[in-house]
């Protein structure tokens, strides 16, 4: 029998387009483009990072950086050991261990038993302080307390235990292994042992919490004891914590998020001491950590007091960056890390488009005389269009490569329809920054990803120009952005002559960090009727002004060796696999720092963060496929 050498009808309806004379000429047309730009001399320079870390691992301070990163001292090592042994061996992390097995082999039927003494207890109080005391009560303690009543009667039909039933479920077992990573070696071992009963113990810490909700609603009792699961978890595996950082930034306070920062850095250093985690030493390490450097100095020396917050949330901030960098060592991680970052990005663009249409958009940034069509700027999650148009404009590259490499189709259907939600957001942000620097990275995404997407982005740019002359806001919008009519652009344009002239005063090392610091010096060289300014509308302009030339100088170099770094990797023949990948997350941060012209983008805090755990995940990328790791989970996570 003759054997079927027919082609897949995708595969030859691709040829037979191909084959056509417009898209073969725009083929031509894009190698030629790619071929010019791989050839410019701009191209000898940006794709030369191999070289200039070779020289900097050559030098003398690389020498020394490199044995210090690569080999230990006898010493050294000794004190490591001593360090693990006593933190395995310390009464802290023995108990917790302990605690830990005891309630993964807990029976349901006790959890029930703690489900319903905390619900009653939690009824008893709410009745009481309602109508014996008259005090005001929240409603949501009183439906915490019969939800949980009402789950105990479920809990109490199981025989299994906890860590029986997480391994039954499907849905629990992809939670915590598949989404945050979690080592599967101690649930199965607990699974595998007998449930046990701790009825006493459960019914009095269910009375105990069910109490406590006299003093604190008893929604945050059970916050609290999420917190301290998930504190568990973070202190078990630092890449959790990573994973749950991306996922949760657009919700979570600053604070929280700076409280989370804090415990998966003490997480990695303990396991750094306990020889579970390496350190690795790159080029793009020193300006980091200069600039980090500078930003401490920045707090101290400072015209406000007001310096010191800022910048120890800054630099906490900042050590996102070399946490993530180390830890990203597979692409399983790193695929994960940018996953949470295309849903949580995919859940702020869907409540952002809902508070358009349902909702009441913020007018507070909108010129109602030259924009009144416009019906009003969405925030989402964010206090400001312009800060979600920051954070929007990071996370479309990325969710669009990962909609492109997914092997799965539903997985394709998901990030697309997660990248549409983001740019129909965007739109409704008004926020002309975002828009140019979306663009920008746009172009940079079809340039670096294939000639045939540059040829599909062609193709596209007809009908995309026709789809925004028809709507008149959205034209008249970009059209705004070469004018300077409507106050936004004024303003601006009066902050930065007035930053400008303050310049010329401006020490070497800056006025210091802050809204504070700004606020001392900046009034005195401001223009009439724009004496008042948070800051100066300008990323670039604002660190010149914080932390002087020395600051804008090694920013400058970070910057630089940031694009030679990617641009070097992804043009190699090395970075075919994920070179999608890391196109994405480098046109996220081109996208950001082409609204920097404009915005100062650092004003936000959790923006910040957002930045530098794009950096990491950038660098971390390269590195990983520069040196060939891709281990699996479960010989790491532990």
């Amino acid at each position: 029998m003759a054997k079927n050498t027919k082609a897949p009808f995708k595969k030859r309806v691709g040829r037979l387009l191909r084959r056509g004379v417009i898209i073969s000429a725009l083929m031509r047309f894009a190698d030629f483009i790619c071929k010019a730009a791989r050839n410019s001399f701009a191209a000898s320079i940006l794709l030369s990072y191999d070289k200039a870390e070779e020289c900097a691992e050559s030098s003398l301070a690389g020498s020394i950086a490199q044995s210090l990163g690569s080999s230990e001292s006898v010493g050294f090592r000794k004190v490591k050991h001593r360090i693990a042994s006593a933190l395995e061996n310390s009464f802290i992390i023995s108990s917790v261990g302990k605690l830990s097995s005891t309630l993964l082999t807990m029976s349901l039927a006790s959890y029930g038993v703690f489900a319903f003494s905390f619900g009653f207890y939690v009824v008893a109080t709410y009745l009481l302080k309602k109508y014996s005391f008259a005090h005001e009560v929240s409603l949501a303690s009183l439906i915490t307390g019969i939800a949980f009543i009402a789950l105990s009667f479920v809990l109490f039909m199981s025989k299994k235990s906890l860590a029986q039933a997480i391994s039954d479920s499907a849905i629990m077992r992809f939670v915590f292994f598949d989404v945050l990573s979690l080592r599967s070696v101690t649930l199965d071992y607990a699974a595998s042992c007998p449930a046990t009963a701790g009825i006493s113990v459960s019914f009095i810490f269910g009375m105990v919490c069910g109490t406590v909700s006299i003093f604190v609603p008893a929604e945050y009792v059970l916050l609290a004891i999420a917190a301290l699961i998930a504190i568990h978890a973070v202190t078990v595996s630092p890449e959790a914590g990573v994973i749950g950082v991306c996922l949760l930034l657009p919700f979570l306070p600053t604070m929280a998020l700076a409280g989370l920062m804090c415990l998966v850095m003490f997480s990695c250093l303990v396991k750094f001491l306990c020889g579970k985690r390496v350190i690795k030493l790159s080029l793009i390490d020193l300006p980091v950590f200069l600039f980090a450097i500078l930003t401490l100095f920045g707090g101290i020396f400072t015209r406000s007091s007001s310096s010191a917050k800022k910048m120890l949330l800054m630099i906490c901030f900042m050590m996102a960056y070399f946490v993530i960098k180390n830890l990203i060592r597979s692409r399983a991680l790193l695929k994960k890390c940018l996953s949470a970052i295309a849903f949580s990005g995919a859940i702020v663009s869907i409540y952002g488009i809902i508070e358009n249409f349902i909702g009441t958009p913020s007018v507070i940034w909108q010129d109602m005389a030259d924009f009144g069509e416009i019906k009003g700027r969405v925030v989402s999650t964010f206090a400001n269009p312009n800060v979600l148009g920051e954070y929007l404009i990071i996370v479309i590259p990325i969710t669009v490569a990962l909609a492109i490499t997914s092997k799965s189709i539903k997985e394709r259907f998901a990030f697309a329809c997660g990248a549409t939600f983001d740019v129909f957001c965007l739109v409704l942000t008004w926020s002309r920054g975002a828009w140019v620097g979306f663009a920008v990275a746009t172009v940079v995404f079809l340039l670096l990803a294939d000639k045939r997407c540059l040829t599909a982005g062609i193709l596209l740019l007809p009908p995309t120009a026709v789809a925004i002359s028809l709507s008149d806001s959205i034209s008249n919008r970009i059209a705004s952005i070469f004018s300077h009519s409507d106050t936004s652009s004024s303003y601006r344009l009066g902050i930065w002559k007035g930053v400008w002239r303050m310049l010329s005063d401006v020490s070497p090392y800056g006025i210091g960090i802050g809204e504070g610091a700004f606020a001392a010096v900046y009034p005195s060289y401001a223009l009439h009727g724009i004496e008042t300014a948070p800051h100066s509308h300008s990323l670039y302009l604002q660190i010149l002004t914080e932390l002087g030339i020395s600051g804008a100088v090694i920013f400058s170099v970070f910057l630089f060796i940031l694009v030679q770094m990617n641009l070097s990797h992804i043009a190699s023949p090395d970075s075919k696999s994920g070179k999608m990948v890391e196109v994405g997350i480098f046109c996220g941060l081109i996208a950001f720092l082409v609204q920097g012209v404009t915005d100062y983008v650092w004003y936000n805090y959790r923006i910040f963060l957002m930045f530098w755990i794009t950096v990491g995940l950038s660098v971390g990328a390269v590195l990983m496929s520069k040196n060939a790791l891709d281990e699996s989970s479960e010989e790491f996570f532990c």
